[in-house]
């Protein structure tokens, strides 16, 4: 199957590639004030899935690094139950 996407085409194989030990530095959760398809510990797990390496979370009002500890143990307890290999999760303060 091709994806299109401003006349470029995708195969399944391709964004396969282009993810795995991909970095997303700019990931928004739900925990922000405002409606988000997932929250921060829901992303980490498919990023996890697709084998990326890492991703940032950003927030709106708080320093994200608060939530890590919270997204690590989800991300942690899923890849202990899954055997799959967890991406590496970071914040910051903006």
């Amino acid at each position: 199957m091709r994806v299109s996407w401003a006349g470029v085409k995708f195969t399944q194989a391709d964004v396969k590639e282009i993810l795995e030990g991909a970095i997303d530095c700019h990931a928004h959760g739900g925990s922000d004030p405002f409606d988000r398809l997932l929250l921060e510990d829901e992303i980490a797990i498919d990023y996890s899935r697709v084998k990326m390496r890492a991703l940032v979370i950003k927030t709106w009002f708080t320093p994200s690094a608060s939530r890590i500890p919270l997204v690590r143990k989800y991300l942690d307890k899923w890849a202990q139950e899954t055997g799959m290999k967890p991406a590496e999760v970071y914040g910051g303060i903006t």
